[in-house]
């Protein structure tokens, strides 16, 4: 394996990341390492002219390449050509690489993802329980950035963790699979609120009572009276907007969708916050979502 210099963290992060594969994509870069479109790409060519990392093989149009040296592309190779690469195979062609490596004095190690102190178990009672998070929603669990920093990299390194969303500057995490993150889609899709949702976003113009005949057939356990204040919660946070000025919503008033984010429906939940009352300002709610 070759040394390689960086020049900031996302490099270094990158680095570590690929460090512990037998072969990556640069798809597999961009969902677990934060650096951006540039800085991944830039630093990936980089280390590629540097003779650091070398292409091993394509699958149709995807390239894989490796930290491991020319020598071992080939190895890669044959084995991707003779069908022999699979998971267990790459585990143990990798083990025998470090074992290799750790017999001429380096010092490598596997990372772990098992959390080792109780701080880092609530940072991960924290991450598991939720679909997605920031670096900042994790500061408010845990206050040290040494243990922060490194069990949120480890996480990365074992491919537990992956980059779930960019917005806005903010890079969002999270520790679920595709398939969990679907399956807890489909569980809030289902809810009260998610039946509700789903027939106003299909309507867009209705009257409560009208999503109330619409969901009747199939949801009889959904109570007019809950969808009339369910719209009072969602006009209140200008998802909706009534057709005239009318001050109370009742079941037979028009309703506009205004706001259309997604397929999840919003949820009204209660927290503690903590306010200024010199600037009668919330300065502070939990996972810093403001």
């Amino acid at each position: 394996m070759s040394q390689a210099a960086t020049r900031n963290a996302a490099e270094k992060e990158i680095l570590e990341f690929i460090r512990t594969r037998l072969r990556f994509t640069h798809h597999d870069v961009a969902t677990y390492c934060e650096a951006g479109d540039w800085t991944r790409q830039n630093f990936l060519r980089a280390l590629q002219r540097q003779g650091v990392v070398t292409e091993c093989g394509n699958e149709g149009t995807t390239k894989f390449f490796t930290v491991w040296g020319v020598d071992e592309a080939k190895e890669i190779m044959a084995a991707a050509n003779g069908h022999e690469l699979d998971t267990a195979w790459s585990r143990n062609r990798l083990d025998h690489l470090l074992s290799k490596m750790r017999e001429s004095g380096a010092d490598i190690e596997l990372p772990s993802a098992e959390p080792r102190s109780l701080e880092e178990q609530q940072i991960w009672k924290y991450i598991s329980e939720r679909p997605y998070f920031t670096n900042a929603d994790v500061e408010t669990i845990c206050a040290s950035e040494t243990i922060r920093t490194r069990f949120l990299s480890r996480l990365k390194q074992t491919g537990v963790m992956r980059v779930w969303g960019r917005s806005k500057g903010k890079v969002f995490f999270s520790v679920k699979s595709p398939e969990e993150a679907r399956e807890d889609a489909k569980g809030k899709r289902g809810t009260k609120e998610g039946a509700v949702w789903t027939a106003i976003r299909h309507q867009k113009r209705f009257r409560p009572v009208d999503i109330f005949a619409a969901l009747a057939p199939a949801r009889p356990d959904i109570p007019q009276r809950f969808i009339v204040e369910y719209c009072r919660i969602l006009r209140r946070a200008g998802y909706l907007r009534t057709a005239a000025r009318t001050r109370n919503l009742m079941a037979d008033t028009p309703l506009f969708l205004m706001k259309n984010t997604g397929p999840l429906p919003p949820q009204k939940r209660s927290m503690t916050v903590i306010i200024d009352s010199n600037d009668d300002k919330i300065v502070y709610a939990p996972g810093g979502r403001l």
